[in-house]
């Protein structure tokens, strides 16, 4: 699962490798793109192309959302391919966008809450 910077979706895969300690073949079994929250979509932008962050409350409040929407994604991901509830996969990896990301400023912050995304069922 990912977002870019233009923050079109979250971009998110089901995929399937095969067995064994060093599996050398995958399958897609789905891809879909998920919408943002619109309201959380235009923050987030904006806060990508050099907005100030108004407080670090905001910035929390930001990153949980963000989890929130990611962990939404997997589920609607896992039903959308039908898998079943209590079928969980093996791993869900993400690559979330950072709240505030500029090359330009020393000042990057990044706060991940992995725990708030890696409870998506």
């Amino acid at each position: 699962m990912i977002s870019g910077t233009s923050a079109d979706g979250i971009d998110a895969a089901l995929v399937r490798f095969e067995a064994g300690a060093a599996p050398t073949r995958c399958e897609l079994v789905i891809g879909r793109t998920y919408a943002w929250d619109a309201a959380l979509r235009e923050r987030l932008v904006a806060l990508g192309q050099g907005g100030d962050a108004r407080s670090l409350e905001e910035l929390g409040t930001l990153d949980i959302q963000t989890a929130e929407a990611f962990a939404a994604a997997a589920r609607a991901l896992l039903e959308d391919a039908g898998v079943a509830p209590g079928e969980s996969p093996r791993s869900v990896r993400t690559a979330r966008p950072c709240a505030i990301a500029r090359p330009a400023r020393p000042s990057t912050a990044a706060i991940p809450s992995p725990g708030r995304s890696a409870t998506a069922r």
